[in-house]
């Protein structure tokens, strides 16, 4: 039973244990936003989304944006939705997260997705876009809009697409010009939908994915420090053959195009 003050503040061991017990380990005020646990409002998704999603900042180093989809999103959602309570894990995926317990839930996602016929996954990576820095926000927004465009236009399942689905970033202004440009440049996209990733158990997926890759190119002179991290880097690499994430892969469920210095 939680122990809860007068004001109705839950006591600190008590968070700390419920959180434990949970799955989810608080580790730091930084983590602590994203630990919300993705049960409560979630997106319908349709056979015709395109997922899409971004790991690192343009114009501050590494970059990554990746594309999922799939001939059968509804069942794709459904399986990792499984998963996730199979394992009993109840927090949000993400490669960043310190959380130990998120392995077993990704490894089983990983699978589910090399063994899963219809998902693929294309992706761009930015080795070092810091010379970017110095031009506008809107040619920077302009430049990433460009990359996000070709990976929909290019994709290999060439079905109707209704909607980009994406992790919504920013708000206000910015975030609607972003929305228009990127409506305007991928062809037959009716929509594009900006959610908080803990309504889409595949868009977080993808995040972790596009993460992963982001900590390839970051550890390719030293390591993540984080052993869950350095677990998840080198089962996916394993999975896909054996090669680095930080170099051009061509696989059936991977596709990722490695640019140089933006």
């Amino acid at each position: 039973m939680l122990v809860v003050h007068k004001r109705g503040h839950v006591k600190r061991r008590d968070a700390l244990k419920l959180l434990v017990t949970s799955g989810c380990i608080l580790c730091g005020l930084e983590e602590s936003a994203a630990l919300q646990a993705p049960t409560g409002k979630t997106l319908a998704h349709g056979n015709g989304d395109v997922i899409v999603d971004q790991s690192g900042l343009f114009g501050r180093g590494h970059f990554v944006v990746g594309m999922l989809t799939a001939t059968n999103m509804k069942s794709e959602i459904a399986a990792l939705r499984k998963l996730r309570d199979q394992t009993k894990f109840a927090c949000r995926l993400r490669y960043n997260s310190r959380n130990k317990f998120k392995a077993s839930f990704a490894k089983t996602a990983i699978d589910h997705w090399l063994n899963s016929s219809g998902m693929s996954i294309a992706a761009v990576a930015m080795e070092d876009t810091r010379g970017a820095a110095s031009e506008s926000q809107a040619l920077q927004d302009a430049r990433c809009i460009e990359q996000v465009a070709a990976l929909v236009n290019g994709r290999r399942h060439k079905g109707p697409v209704s909607r980009i689905v994406t992790q919504r970033r920013h708000a206000g202004p910015r975030g609607a010009s972003l929305e228009n440009q990127l409506r305007k440049a991928s062809r037959n996209v009716d929509q594009i939908v900006s959610i908080p990733d803990s309504q889409s158990d595949i868009l977080q997926f993808l995040g972790f994915i596009t993460g992963t890759i982001y900590g390839a190119f970051s550890g390719s002179d030293k390591p993540p420090t984080n052993k869950t991290k350095r677990e998840l880097l080198a089962y996916v690499e394993a999975k896909l053959g054996g090669k680095p994430l930080w170099a051009p892969v061509n696989h059936p469920k991977l596709v990722l195009r490695v640019i140089g210095k933006a």
